[in-house]
């Protein structure tokens, strides 16, 4: 009886061996499952990653592209404003070489004493220039010989004059 119990003892711990060894396959294989979608959730992490460091390298290109856009939008906004004002100033010089040229024929109409002086046309601006000179009764090929230029330049202010008179 004493061998039956050993055996029957023998036998359940054999059982025993036998259905751990079967736990440890099972979660050998559930382990070794585990590890392979690990793997798999890694290589679309990198993928991923990949992706959003391509799309960050593009987005840093077209903004680039756009603030050297924007720069020389900005130089070239400067320069047309620079222009507007150099222009502006050279009105402004125009019209008081104008006024400084009325009011000194003013003041030798209005003194009858005071010799007449010939003013200096070659300051003046062209348009003007060629205006008073024709006011004053001077022809077309008197204008340019005076002033030093062509007579289709001439021809072509004086149009200018006229035009805007009609308007």
């Amino acid at each position: 009886m004493f061998l039956i119990a050993i055996i029957l003892l023998i036998l359940i711990l054999l059982y025993n061996i036998y259905t751990q060894r079967q736990l440890i396959k099972s979660y050998s294989g559930n382990l070794r499952e585990l590890i392979d979608e690990a793997d798999a959730v890694k290589r679309d992490l990198e993928t991923l990653m990949d992706g959003a460091v391509n799309l960050s390298r593009q987005i840093i290109e077209d903004l680039d592209g756009k603030i050297q856009v924007a720069a020389t939008n900005q130089a070239q906004q400067v320069e047309v404003k620079d222009n507007y004002q150099e222009a502006a100033e050279k009105q402004e010089q125009d019209k008081q070489v104008a006024a400084a040229y009325l009011a000194q024929i003013d003041a030798e109409k209005s003194s009858p004493m005071v010799q007449e002086q010939e003013p200096d046309y070659f300051v003046m601006h062209p348009y003007i220039a060629v205006k008073t000179l024709y006011n004053n009764g001077l022809t077309v090929t008197e204008i340019a010989k005076t002033l030093g230029r062509g007579q289709g330049e001439v021809k072509l202010i004086l149009n200018l004059c006229t035009k805007k008179k009609a308007i």
